[in-house]
């Protein structure tokens, strides 16, 4: 029996055969590299400048915001009350947007600087760091601006962004993933990567205009390969489990159906 049917008939939610792209929004801003999607149907993306936007599933976008140091976000991420957060690398902090305002929760200290974060579901803080020469890497818990945890990952930089690992609550590296079939151009580099409400792992491979599946131990379901879907970046899921997904370098945000 085929090893990737068989894995696939024990999803007790299962993957329609072809995904449907059910709504296309060009934003007119390239680069875009980050989306984080509120509780209902709004999303905010950022991208290779200083703007943060708010957009919804009709196309429209009510807000707009530019962070506080006037750098460029690294990576963004909402909050389960609906607050943005950012990272901003070059001015070593983390913040969020809270009533209008924009808080600065924490400041690293050299050399160390924060890029990717995302939200438990408990409401905590997760945020990848590595120092300025790049040599050590750690994901460090945060609640609030407390530091709740530290788990150091000091992958070879090589092998660091060429794969996806799953940790236990403790920080102990539990499954790791390296890509599916054969590379047309090159070797596997995941770059935004998400997860749903069914503990699945969604993850972009930019240059391969396609976005692996796999379940919460990292074996590999399927690929979502829709036509018309170049170059996605971003992944985040809306409150449907529907994936939204940005186009690096043409600016647009798709909404896409992928289960039943």
């Amino acid at each position: 029996m085929d090893p990737l049917h068989s894995l696939q008939d024990e999803i007790k939610y299962p993957l329609i055969e072809e995904p449907q792209i059910l709504t296309n929004i060009c934003t007119m801003y390239f680069d875009l590299n980050c989306v984080s999607c509120v509780r209902n149907s709004e999303f905010w993306i950022s991208g290779q400048n200083k703007t943060m936007m708010l957009y919804n599933l009709q196309g429209n976008r009510p807000r707009s915001v530019q962070t506080k140091s006037g750098e460029i976000p690294y990576d963004i991420a909402t909050t389960h009350s609906g607050d943005l957060v950012y990272t901003d690398y070059e001015d070593r902090t983390i913040n969020i947007l809270r009533n209008d305002q924009i808080q600065s929760l924490v400041t690293l200290q050299e050399p160390w600087r924060p890029y990717s974060v995302c939200i438990t579901s408990s409401g905590d803080l997760l945020v990848t760091m590595r120092m300025d020469n790049k040599t050590h890497k750690k994901i460090v818990r945060f609640s609030d601006s407390k530091e709740k945890q530290n788990i150091p990952w000091d992958e070879p930089q090589q092998y660091f962004l060429r794969v996806i690992g799953v940790f236990s609550a403790e920080g102990t590296l539990q499954h790791r993933y390296t890509g599916g079939k054969p590379l047309i151009n090159g070797p596997f580099h995941p770059v935004g990567i998400t997860t749903d409400s069914h503990c699945q792992i969604l993850a972009a491979e930019s240059f391969e205009n396609r976005i692996h599946i796999l379940d919460k131990d990292c074996r590999f379901l399927r690929y979502i390969e829709c036509v018309g879907l170049i170059e996605p970046f971003g992944l985040d899921v809306d409150y449907r489990d529907n994936l939204i997904v940005t186009e690096w370098k043409r600016g647009n945000v798709k909404q896409i159906r992928y289960y039943k």
